[in-house]
C-alpha cells in the first residue's frame, strides 16, 4: 500500500510514465481523480482535480505517447474529453472532447472525437490541441459515426463505426482521410 487512497479496480485505470505510477484514485475531498506516486513510501499525491470538488473526473484509458500520458476524463462541464499530463497539475490539460479512448499508431493518437458540427467521428492528433483534427466525417454532417473499440494491428487502426449506407461495420485507417475506409459490409 503506497498511501491510503482507494485505487479503482477497473481495467485501464493504471499506467506508468518513467518511474512514476499513475492511477484513477479517490478520496472524500476530490472524488475519483488522477493520482501519481513513485516507489518512495508516502509519495502518492493528487496530480489535478480535473472535475473540481467532490465530483469525479473518472480518468481512464491511459496511453503513453511522446513521454506524456493521455487519458479520458470528465471535466466540470460533464464532457468526456481527451487529456494529457506530464505529471504536473499545470501540465495536465484538456486536448479535445472525446467519445472513445485514444490509441497510438503511425506516431499519432487516434480517438473518437466530438464536435457539434460533425457529431462523434474519428480524430487524429499529434498530442496537442492545435495538432488535433477531424480525420474523416464517416457519417456526414452532425450525425455521429461513433467510432469505438479502436485497435491497432501492424500500424493500422481498426474500429467499429456507423455510416448512412452500411450501418455499424468494421473500418480501418492508415492515418489519412482517403485511407480511412470500410473493411467490409458484413451485415
Amino acid at each position: 500500500k503506497i498511501q491510503d487512497i482507494s485505487p479503482s479496480l477497473l481495467r485501464k485505470y493504471f499506467a506508468t510514465l518513467g518511474n512514476t505510477f499513475f492511477w484513477s484514485g479517490g478520496d472524500s475531498a476530490h472524488g475519483q481523480e488522477l493520482w501519481k506516486a513513485t516507489s518512495i513510501p508516502g509519495s502518492a499525491k493528487l496530480v489535478k482535480d480535473i472535475y473540481p470538488g467532490t465530483q469525479s473526473s473518472l480518468p481512464y484509458a491511459f496511453v503513453s505517447y511522446h513521454n506524456k500520458l493521455y487519458f479520458n476524463a470528465l471535466d466540470s462541464y460533464a464532457d468526456r474529453s481527451l487529456y494529457v499530463t506530464d505529471g504536473t497539475s499545470d501540465g495536465t490539460q484538456k486536448i479535445y472532447s472525446a467519445s472513445s479512448p485514444a490509441v497510438t499508431a503511425r506516431d499519432k493518437l487516434f480517438f473518437g472525437g466530438r464536435d457539434v458540427n460533425t457529431g462523434d467521428e474519428l480524430y487524429v492528433s499529434d498530442g496537442t490541441t492545435g495538432g488535433t483534427k477531424l480525420l474523416k466525417d464517416i457519417y456526414p454532417g452532425a450525425n455521429s459515426s461513433n467510432p469505438y473499440n479502436l485497435t491497432v494491428m501492424d500500424s493500422t487502426v481498426y474500429f467499429a463505426a456507423t455510416d448512412d449506407v452500411h450501418g455499424n461495420e468494421l473500418w480501418k485507417t492508415n492515418g489519412k482521410k482517403n485511407g480511412t475506409v470500410l473493411v467490409k459490409d458484413i451485415v
